[in-house]
């Protein structure tokens, strides 16, 4: 599972193709009025997310809050994330907190085929 390709479906405006501006930064108007808040690194570090605290999350659904996942991001969760080492739960917290999303470098390298692109966002 990688950080970008796995979680652009919710996390990215719709509709329309995939805008490499539009990655991570959430979404108010998913199916059955769910929503997917931002997961921007800045968002990330506004909401206190850290590198330990978001792999425990990516692992057992549970926020640093005592929140759960819900909707979709709760299925990731069950099916996919929790199966994951916590060394890969770590490279996708650490993947999240840290890319340069901001300036959106990392997408456009990835959406050019870029061979460099780092291994840790291919799926």
């Amino acid at each position: 599972m990688g950080c970008v390709s796995d979680s652009t479906a919710c996390c990215a405006v719709r509709p329309g193709a995939r805008a490499p501006e539009a990655v991570f930064v959430g979404n108010d108007a998913l199916p059955g009025g769910n929503k997917a808040p931002s997961i921007r690194p800045a968002a990330l570090r506004e909401r206190d997310r850290t590198v330990s605290n978001l792999a425990y999350a990516l692992r057992t659904g549970v926020t640093p809050s005592g929140d759960a996942f819900g909707g979709s991001m709760g299925e990731v969760v069950m099916y996919g994330t929790s199966f994951l080492s916590p060394a890969d739960l770590e490279a996708m917290a650490t993947c999240l907190l840290n890319s340069e999303v901001e300036n959106v470098s990392l997408f456009a390298r990835l959406d050019e085929g870029a061979p460099n692109a780092p291994a840790i966002i291919e799926s």
